[in-house]
């Protein structure tokens, strides 16, 4: 299965977190469906914002408390209080992201025939989000 992340950059300051190449992302449904080296792509919300990266499950859904690296939760880049200890977060290594030329921009989402059909376009209230096969591939054929 594939997934899409969104994070709220008035919240979180996703393009510095981003620019390492693992990271934990807030896993706040589906934990149980997320296999390992499952894809994911992470949606910044906003006018300014689309896919910002794109990367592979490296570690299941777990506590905060309980991840592997707790050095790369950045709990400083958090413009609010950061999540508790219990909130579960998933790992994810970044193969492409932001700052590697790897943009697919919000209203080319909204109007692609594929991609516009997307559940965080449709009803972008929360942080997961299924994403199909097809999904995938247009998302990695974008170049702008």
């Amino acid at each position: 299965m594939s997934w899409i992340l969104q994070g709220n950059p008035t919240r979180f300051d996703i393009r510095t977190y981003i620019t390492q190449s693992r990271i934990y992302w807030l896993a706040n449904r589906y934990v149980a469906q997320m296999q390992l080296a499952d894809h994911v792509f992470i949606w910044e919300s906003g006018a300014d914002g689309g896919v910002v990266a794109y990367g592979d499950i490296c570690e299941l859904p777990t506590p905060r408390s309980a991840v592997t690296h707790p050095e790369l939760l950045a709990d400083p880049l958090w413009h609010e209080q950061p999540p508790d200890s219990t909130t579960y977060v998933v790992g994810v290594q970044l193969m492409r992201r932001r700052q590697d030329g790897f943009f697919v921009p919000r209203d080319v989402v909204r109007t692609h025939p594929d991609l516009a059909t997307l559940d965080i376009v449709r009803a972008p209230q929360g942080t997961v989000f299924r994403c199909t096969p097809v999904q995938v591939v247009r998302l990695l054929e974008y170049r702008r």
